[in-house]
């Protein structure tokens, strides 16, 4: 027996986004509560949910419904009586709509469902109460019970959602909700058991990672608290306490380098839902107005950020955090150079909005593209390599450029060279670019990084030159360095919050070279 989502099966390259309304099926103490909220009840003159399920098929009108949970294409309604499916692919209606419906109720997947009715606003933003949630059990499942539901299980990205296995059982939804691989409390409704499928049709509307520290990016975007803070704190002023963040200068939080009016920083929220029901960071971009380049972008790297639920959007433009004059003025190439993204598209294909971000002009370098951006090419190879080191703990990168000569582990030395690129006459081409990677050494401990020691983690720097020359060059170890070397080198400090992180060595066995 399976558990399926109640999106379209025939539209699996749109996986429905669920907008979690935060139910608070498991609210916190509140010594001074809210009023009651008048329950949603059938209205007297039509008919009920509970009388059309049990008719089956057919047209109906009903005079009001409430929409308690939200998808993309389908939303669960209720009249007080039943629970029954809305399938509305124009997206007119929200959380809370109040709605008198009149149209066809047809069979999907062996449940009624309004399929395209005619519906009229009556009331926005109705209250309601969310119902006790039953655990899913097979008995629960057999009954055919339309009601709030609450599951555990283990969460497993796939391309168009999220597989959870219940015991022996699986649910499958199409959800687009930041679901991270590993334990987890799933709320939401049960439309009905479908024999013919033997499934369970489902709607998400909230989980709770179940003993889940950090397998996932903390996505929350206010920093841990410190009651008690240093008194002499130094330079940093990282406003996010995340594990990939290089140490920043902006103790005013205006985007500005402290002491240095040509390099800025942004940080860009997706719409992928984190853990605490929060927006999941996407990126933060350290960006130089003197070489118009990014000098790095930290990211997390994580299966909840590139599940499938959109395709590339191609979608080049100026990054609205950081003043467009030192930015590129258009998608253009030049200098023998294609549009290299430090954080790159197929690593972000969650959701449009994830993925259109990648494709500010701020996360894009200058790179060669004969023989370094290009299939087979330098950087390429190197990213394919990172592309495996990828965890359910999270791999934290730290993705940066470099415009003074340099000399590789291999011997490529390459000198600054200006170019004309995006549009404009003055962009200093990398001379080097490199990938500073942190992460648990078994990947699935379940474990923040914060709190691991020193022997739990590894962390090393990947370099190369910035030149044609490395294409079909395999990662060896000649391109490894410390953290603390290629700090020394760059003048950055990494991974400045996970103060065990093993900073001055690296094993070259531990990355599998």
């Amino acid at each position: 027996m399976s558990f399926t989502s109640c999106e379209p099966v025939n539209d699996p390259e749109n996986p429905g986004t669920i907008v979690p309304p935060d139910p608070g099926l498991d609210p916190e103490p509140n010594p001074d509560p809210e009023p009651d909220i008048d329950p949603i009840k059938p209205h007297p003159s039509s008919i009920t949910f509970s009388e059309i399920i049990e008719k089956g098929s057919g047209n109906y009108e009903v005079k009001s419904a409430v929409v308690v949970a939200a998808g993309s294409f389908n939303f669960v309604v209720t009249d007080g009586t039943a629970y029954m499916l809305l399938y509305d692919p124009d997206k007119t209606i929200s959380l809370g709509d109040e709605l008198s419906l009149d149209g066809e109720v047809k069979e999907f997947n062996g449940v009624p469902e309004w399929n395209k009715p005619s519906m009229e606003l009556v009331s926005s933003d109705r209250k309601f109460n969310y119902t006790e949630p039953e655990e899913i059990t097979e008995a629960f499942i057999r009954s055919q019970a339309s009601k709030a539901t609450i599951t555990y299980g283990k969460a497993v990205g796939t391309k168009n959602g999220y597989k959870v296995s219940v015991g022996a059982e699986v649910l499958y939804t199409y959800s687009n909700i930041a679901v991270p691989d590993g334990d987890v409390t799933i709320y939401g409704y049960t439309i009905g058991y479908a024999p013919k499928y033997d499934n369970v049709n489902f709607v998400i509307t909230k989980y709770v990672p179940s003993e889940i520290v950090d397998p996932d990016p903390e996505p929350d975007p206010d920093p841990e608290p410190n009651p008690d803070p240093d008194p002499n704190p130094g330079p940093s002023s990282n406003r996010y306490s995340w594990a990939e963040l290089p140490l920043m200068y902006d103790e005013d939080n205006n985007g500005v380098h402290d002491n240095d009016s040509n390099i800025y920083y942004a940080t860009h929220f997706t719409d992928l839902k984190s853990p605490s029901g929060g927006d999941a960071r996407n990126y933060t971009v350290c960006f130089s107005g003197e070489h118009h380049c990014p000098i790095w972008v930290a990211a997390p790297r994580h299966s909840m950020y590139q599940n499938k639920g959109t395709n590339r959007t191609n979608a080049y433009k100026v990054d609205p955090k950081i003043p467009s004059d030192v930015q590129y003025h258009s998608k253009t190439t030049g200098g023998g150079c294609n549009k290299g993204h430090m954080l790159g598209s197929a690593e972000r294909l969650a959701s449009r909005k994830t993925n259109e971000q990648v494709f500010y002009y701020t996360n894009i370098a200058p790179q060669l593209q004969s023989g370094f951006n290009t299939g087979g090419g330098g950087w390429n190879t190197l990213e394919e390599y990172v592309d495996g080191q990828v965890c359910s703990d999270t791999l934290y990168i730290v993705v940066g450029c470099y415009f003074e000569k340099f000399t590789d582990g291999y011997g490529n030395t390459v000198s600054p060279k200006t170019i004309s690129f995006g549009g404009r006459n003055d962009v200093d081409m990398p001379t080097m670019f490199y990938y500073a990677l942190l992460r648990t050494k078994k990947g699935n401990t379940k474990k923040s990084l914060k709190n691991c020691s020193a022997s739990e983690m590894k962390c090393a720097a990947f370099v190369r030159s910035h030149t044609n020359d490395l294409k079909g060059q395999k990662v060896t170890s000649r391109e490894m360095m410390s953290i603390s070397d290629l700090e020394k080198i760059t003048g950055i400090k990494y991974f400045e919050n996970v103060p065990n992180a093993p900073k001055t060595s690296f094993s070259a066995s531990e990355w599998g070279l």
